[in-house]
């Protein structure tokens, strides 16, 4: 029982019938198989997820999650990542639903303010599932103004169609605009 209390998953008792261990090998191996081809097929449809502990410890990540935060985050004791200090506040805020607006419910990694954690939700116990992703929005316009040889502002109009959104939406101007009659 303590085997199985510190994370086991099987035993096998005395006398040992070598027929039952290979089967038991096999299945571990195959459901091994299944949890890594799961991991990778998120990482490949761009989808960088990884659960920590209450305490920050990074328990699993997708393969690409893993290696941006190998390249942003120190290594705790054993080589394990682990969020920082400020990261470890916004995550039980997120855990105790006061990070109610969208801006709280996202965290930006101290070394790099591009990469944010977005909280999606409580696997078990002491598992909280985050999402990784690279928040470029804020140079977009920039970006296409200096590349395009547009003025800001129709670099910041470009940036909203990209993203499939409608300028009408984010007019400044307060006066009622004429309706088209087509």
């Amino acid at each position: 029982m303590r085997g199985l209390e510190a994370g086991g998953v099987d035993y096998v008792t005395k006398p040992i019938v070598i027929e039952e261990m290979l089967a038991r090998i096999r299945v571990h191996l195959a459901n091994a198989r299944l949890t890594q081809s799961a991991r990778a097929a998120l990482d490949v449809s761009g989808r960088y997820l990884l659960a920590v502990s209450r305490q920050g410890k990074i328990m699993w990540a997708t393969p690409q999650a893993q290696k941006l935060l190998s390249d942003n985050l120190a290594a705790g004791t054993e080589d394990e990542l682990v969020l920082p200090d400020p990261m470890l506040q916004w995550l039980e805020q997120a855990q105790t639903g006061k990070a109610g607006s969208k801006t709280t419910a996202m965290a930006s990694l101290p070394n790099d303010e591009q990469l944010r954690l977005q909280y999606m939700g409580k696997l078990g116990p002491n598992e909280f599932l985050l999402r990784l992703a690279k928040d470029t929005s804020t140079n977009l316009p920039a970006e296409f103004s200096s590349e395009l040889g547009l003025t800001t502002r129709e670099g910041e109009v470009l940036s909203w169609l990209s993203k499939g959104k409608n300028q009408s939406r984010h007019r400044t101007d307060p006066r009622p605009q004429p309706k088209n009659s087509g």
